[in-house]
């Protein structure tokens, strides 16, 4: 049974000899107010007690403040115009003070014991500088459409496709340091970006549990403007990290004819049939 207790009224485990890292969580907000309670649920219930939860807000006009209010002794939150999801979660991580890193965006949620697991883990491998595991696939209701369960994936399997989950990945203030922020610049892959300048200069570990939940909804950017998410991954991303910019032209081709083909079949069946038939393909 998940305990409804916020972790910071939960008996503190023994520090004695053992090092415990604050983990700081960034959730980037604008007008996602129908699903942020749930968001800052699924952190403030976590069994882990060294959390520190910062929502970047962009000036929403639905009920997101009411929210943040209401669990403002739970969560830090600042509300002002940005420039767009990558330059909030910047902001983020510059009020933050934990060792380990995540963002977690407004509609997302971590699975109970999701932030323990994965400080488990890092305690463990010290040399492990991101962490990343599965995830499932959601709808508005919170229906499990698909299960994405991943496999140790190297710097050239990423630039072959990102695979990886964003809600589930964690990662050490250090690396962040060393290769830089998130790219403002990037709209729909600085996450991909990211992943890439820390698999080229660091180390990552596939964790083979489930960690999160992305959801999908009609307002999501990853179900409005999938081939935008296409053409910035390939021309954008990736051109960075390859010197033959010409070997990306076919890959790019197949990528938009599979996103125009899932389009029409989004249209035809609705995102959530279609993710559950995936689901069943890949199980």
């Amino acid at each position: 049974m998940r305990d409804s207790r916020p972790y910071r009224d939960r008996k503190t485990p023994s520090r004695k000899g053992q090092s415990w890292p604050l983990v700081s969580i960034v959730t980037p907000s604008f007008n996602q107010g129908q699903f942020l309670e749930k968001t800052i649920l699924s952190v403030r219930t976590q069994d882990y007690p060294f959390i520190e939860h910062i929502i970047v807000d962009g000036g929403s006009s639905d009920e997101t403040l009411n929210i943040l209010r209401k669990y403002q002794r739970d969560v830090k939150w600042i509300s002002e115009p940005d420039e767009g999801q990558s330059d909030a979660i910047n902001k983020g991580f510059r009020m933050s003070k934990g060792d380990i890193l995540a963002y977690l965006n407004s509609d997302d949620i971590y699975l109970t014991g999701a932030i323990r697991r994965v400080v488990d883990v890092f305690r463990r491998t010290r040399a492990t500088d991101m962490i990343y595991g599965g995830y499932f696939i959601i709808d508005e209701d919170e229906n499990v459409l698909r299960k994405c369960k991943l496999f140790d994936i190297s710097f050239a399997d990423l630039l072959r496709r990102n695979v990886i989950g964003q809600p589930s990945v964690f990662f050490r203030r250090r690396i962040l340091e060393k290769v830089g922020p998130l790219d403002v610049k990037l709209r729909y892959a600085m996450d991909f970006d990211l992943w890439l300048r820390i698999a080229s200069m660091g180390t990552i570990k596939h964790m083979n549990e489930y960690l999160s939940c992305f959801r999908i909804h009609p307002k999501s950017k990853t179900v409005k403007e999938r081939l935008k998410f296409s053409k910035e991954a390939y021309f954008q991303v990736i051109t960075k990290h390859v010197s033959d910019k010409r070997s990306l032209y076919f890959p790019y081709v197949v990528s938009v004819i599979r996103l125009v083909f899932r389009n029409l079949l989004s249209l035809v069946v609705g995102d959530a049939r279609l993710e559950r038939f995936l689901g069943v393909l890949r199980s």
